[in-house]
């Protein structure tokens, strides 16, 4: 089992239906909707950061191809 912290945040109302709406439609909970955000969010801003090193390490301009092949996609 993996370990988890436990968040509490305040949504403004007029999300909170969206989000019961959706999360039924899929079958999921809110709290493993949040957690999949939150955490798609975070791997976001990680490969931001990793490719903004990479861009000021040598300023080349690099192609989509080769974007996608240093990043092993």
């Amino acid at each position: 089992m993996k370990n988890y912290v436990v968040h509490t945040f305040k949504l403004p109302i007029d999300y909170e239906q969206s989000l019961i709406d959706y999360t039924h439609e899929q079958y999921m909970t809110k709290s493993d909707f949040i957690r999949n955000a939150v955490i798609e969010k975070l791997q976001d801003i990680a490969d931001s950061n990793r490719i903004d090193d990479i861009m000021e390490q040598d300023n080349k301009k690099y192609t989509h191809e080769e974007v996608k092949k240093n990043f092993g996609f």
